[in-house]
């Protein structure tokens, strides 16, 4: 049985015919209940993106999740409308990401302290998948300036 269901597999493989995601990440996995349910996800993920590396990382605090980069952490499973922002995540680490409007290049340029964003998801919300997908783009970048979890 897959995570995903048929139109979801359909998404990822036209995804990354157009955008080949050969990248290595890390499986945060941290003692919590959830810890099975994202290694299932790896599991799903690099059965479906085989070019993806998922290794797990062991620590004794926080949320289990993703270690895009040392900036970037996914600690949501990326189904539904979560999947989309996830994969240009994911096609930001091979440098295939959204283009970032020259306004906003600027004004991450401008950042001289770092700043850790937060976002926090519910899954009903129609509005949450286009803010992680507006947001992830920045920590590419502006790496040395901005995290976002």
């Amino acid at each position: 049985m897959t995570l995903f269901d048929p139109e979801s597999q359909a998404k990822i493989k036209t995804f990354t015919q157009t955008r080949p995601i050969r990248t290595r990440i890390q499986r945060i996995s941290t003692g919590h209940a959830e810890d099975p349910s994202f290694a299932s996800m790896a599991g799903a993920l690099s059965t479906l993106i085989p070019d993806l590396v998922i290794e797990e990382e062991k620590t004794d605090t926080g949320l289990p999740g993703f270690r895009l980069k040392d900036n970037i952490t996914y600690s949501a499973l990326p189904l539904n409308k979560e999947l989309g922002p996830f994969l240009e995540a994911l096609a930001g680490l091979t440098g295939q990401g959204s283009p970032l409007s020259g306004e906003i290049v600027n004004t991450l340029d401008g950042i001289d302290i770092p700043v850790r964003l937060t976002l926090y998801i519910a899954l009903q919300c129609p509005f949450c998948p286009a803010v992680v997908g507006t947001f992830s783009p920045w920590p590419f970048t502006a790496p040395e300036s901005v995290s976002i979890s």
